[in-house]
């Protein structure tokens, strides 16, 4: 189904900004979680998401969502 041509400007508009905040959200966890890996590390630990000998991976985490963020920004 295809948008009247009077809509797709606001619908190309509505899915930047979605994009936008979006990468905007993964890049703000990401630097967030490398600002203090020590605390996200002992919450990944509490919590029991990785197993224990995973916890030193814990940095990909934050890389992976700033790389996801960034990729948004320069394909979106």
């Amino acid at each position: 189904m295809q948008l009247p041509a009077r809509a797709r400007p606001i619908a190309e508009l509505a899915a930047a900004a979605l994009t936008v905040l979006v990468a905007a959200a993964w890049c703000w966890t990401g630097a967030a979680k490398l600002l203090d890996l020590d605390a996200f590390a002992a919450v990944v630990h509490r919590h029991a998401v990785l197993p224990e000998r995973l916890i030193g991976l814990v940095w990909v985490v934050p890389i992976a969502e700033l790389a996801l963020g960034f990729t948004l920004i320069a394909v979106g």
